[in-house]
């Protein structure tokens, strides 16, 4: 099946968004380790908040962006890498978080997998023919200011539709790095060595 993981992705966070709506308008229950509580740190509070989602907003921009921006990686490194990527990324994101929450002390939650979304989006930026840069840290580096400017505006302009302040500057940003360094690990290089 062409693109497999971009659509059992999509398909595997609509079903996590339903079910968990439709468990607290049926029985008023939350699920359990559904959000990374920066006070209360358990390896499932990290793990399983990566594929849920705070509202239809957050869901549906994510949705936009790996519908968009995956298939291109699956289609130049493979499903199964594709796979892996999603995870480091998505997970990755909240483990930077839970790292920032933990070394200031903060008292608030995150959960959802913009931290892929935002790994995705940086691979969909690199591949433009007019950005690219041929220098890996340079490439990184101008996309991660991207990433980081388009971030600090939301929080500027109080756009609380699709940001929660600071929570989703850190985590999409940690998203977005460890997403880059095992995209790097990932690809295949021709090296050519010169002897003299």
């Amino acid at each position: 099946m062409k693109y497999k993981v971009t659509k059992y992705t999509i398909i595997l966070l609509i079903s996590l968004y339903l079910f968990e709506n439709i468990i607290y308008l049926l029985f008023n229950i939350q699920i359990p380790h559904s959000r990374l509580n920066t006070q209360n740190i358990t390896i499932l509070s990290i793990i399983f908040p990566a594929f849920l989602h705070a509202n239809e907003f957050h869901l549906l921009r994510n949705l936009i962006i790996f519908l968009i921006a995956m298939p291109i990686i699956e289609y130049e490194i493979g499903s199964k890498k594709t796979f892996y990527l999603f995870l480091y990324s998505a997970i990755g994101g909240l483990i930077i978080y839970s790292l920032y929450g933990t070394i200031f002390n903060l008292e608030t939650s995150a959960r959802g997998s913009s931290g892929a979304s935002m790994f995705f989006m940086g691979v969909l930026l690199l591949n433009l023919s007019y950005i690219k840069i041929h220098s890996e840290i340079k490439s990184f580096t101008f996309v991660f200011m991207i990433i980081f400017a388009f971030e600090y505006l939301k929080i500027i302009f109080g756009t609380t539709m699709f940001s929660y302040g600071y929570t989703v500057l850190v985590a999409h940003l940690g998203g977005f790095t460890i997403g880059y360094i095992m995209y790097i690990i990932y690809r295949d290089y021709n090296i050519n060595l010169k002897y003299n």
